[in-house]
């Protein structure tokens, strides 16, 4: 007698699920329906995440440091792999400014927008001081982790090239003057990719210095300063023990509206196994920069990985657009240029692929970073629809560097205004 109803009520069940199902894509579709590109608006701060003033999408140190630190856990190395929560991120930035659209936040701030603001971008100089040095109180922790990596990297587990790099010393952002030095690849892997993992499973000790609180990791100490004067934000570049190393990027767009998004292999040290930017690398120091203007410097490397990467040459590429100059929170403040790469006409999609294809066989002694690439349209069925698209798909499925989701960011916003 109890279950009577149900034989009434089943045919009418695949009509309630219908109807549940349309009111949850229906709200989904009204709330990415945030058409809005941050003209003259500022993304809400940190401290008003922390509050529960807006909602936000998940922000996690997936692709900061993590290939790392796990390969360190799992080769014994250290006791754990330390990640901090979402929350604990916000507290060390939470006076910071995060990039985004609407309620939808990515771990960058903003330094300057070549978008909106142009003249910024050709006005950029170069000054240079010293090279790096790794600062004497972490210089023991650095130089384990360093011989540890070295391990992982003999015995295949990771790969990681150690020539010289460019680390920002200084910023003026009165003038647009960047001071420079030389620096080496695995000062940033000891540094700014290492930030959370405990000084305790390296050295077996906290750092502690005279007059600040005692450090768990690298992390809190380059913050530790501003704890005490109750200002949580990133430290000026010239304050910072990180090396800090600038960091070029860019999507690239084909002529017929396809951005291009790799798919990274897995023994790589940096986003392993996400879709990221079309090109991106540390920017390598090479002597001739003391002689070069300083953007033309960043658009040639630019142009240099995209020929070794893609095979694409520099007729193929109809125009290099500066969209940002940001820092990125997950790698403690480091330095990012952001880009557009459009291609000629002539270089569609399918024609971009096999040029990239060529330039792996061309170089059969080197492993390719790449282990597939992916096309995502410009318009689908709209820009607004495409970018709120890209910024809310679940990282699970698809699993998007944040990188490539910022770089998309100005990209749609350039392109808003210029398409």
């Amino acid at each position: 007698m109890e279950n009577e109803w149900l034989p009434k009520v089943a045919p009418y069940m695949p009509f309630f699920l219908r109807l549940i199902m349309w009111a949850y894509k229906r709200r989904e579709r009204v709330l990415e329906r945030v058409r809005e590109l941050r003209y003259g608006s500022r993304a809400p701060s940190a401290r008003a995440i922390i509050d529960n003033e807006y909602k936000f999408e998940d922000i996690k140190l997936a692709d900061a440091g993590t290939p790392l630190t796990k390969k360190l856990a799992e080769s014994g190395y250290v006791g754990r792999s330390y990640h901090p929560s979402d929350r604990e991120l916000l507290q060390f930035y939470s006076d910071d400014y995060m990039i985004g659209v609407g309620q939808t936040l990515l771990p960058y701030v903003e330094v300057e927008n070549y978008v909106k603001e142009p003249h910024k971008y050709s006005r950029l100089k170069a000054e240079f001081g010293n090279p790096y040095n790794i600062a004497s109180h972490i210089r023991d922790y650095c130089d384990i982790l360093l011989t540890r990596y070295e391990l992982l990297q003999k015995s295949g587990q990771i790969r990681f090239w150690a020539g010289p790099i460019v680390s920002l010393a200084n910023f003026d952002n009165n003038n647009g003057t960047l001071t420079l030095r030389p620096a080496k690849y695995t000062d940033q892997m000891t540094t700014n990719m290492a930030l959370q993992l405990p000084f305790r499973d390296v050295i077996n000790h906290d750092i502690e210095l005279k007059n600040r609180p005692v450090a768990r990791n690298l992390r809190q100490l380059d913050c530790d300063e501003l704890y005490i004067e109750k200002a949580r934000k990133l430290k000026p570049f010239g304050a910072s023990v990180l090396v800090n190393s600038v960091g070029i990027c860019a999507m690239v767009l084909s002529s017929d509206e396809y951005f291009m998004v790799p798919h990274r292999v897995h023994w790589v040290v940096r986003e392993a196994g996400l879709r990221t930017v079309s090109v991106g690398h540390a920017l390598k120091w090479d002597d001739s920069i003391r002689e070069a203007h300083l953007t033309r410097y960043l658009e040639e490397r630019l142009r240099a990985e995209a020929k070794q990467e893609l095979g694409l040459t520099k007729n193929d590429i109809k125009e290099i657009i500066p969209l940002a100059f940001c820092r990125e929170l997950d790698r403690g403040g480091k330095p990012q240029f952001f880009y557009l790469i459009i291609t000629n006409d002539r270089r569609n999609s399918q024609e971009i692929v096999s040029k990239s294809q060529d330039a792996q066989i061309r170089k059969p002694s080197q492993k390719t970073e790449y282990a597939g690439i992916s096309w995502f349209p410009l318009r689908n069925p709209s820009m607004e629809d495409s970018l709120m698209g890209f910024l809310r798909w679940p990282s699970r499925k698809l699993k998007l560097s944040t990188e490539m989701k910022a770089n998309l960011l100005y990209a749609f916003e350039y392109l808003h205004q210029n398409l």
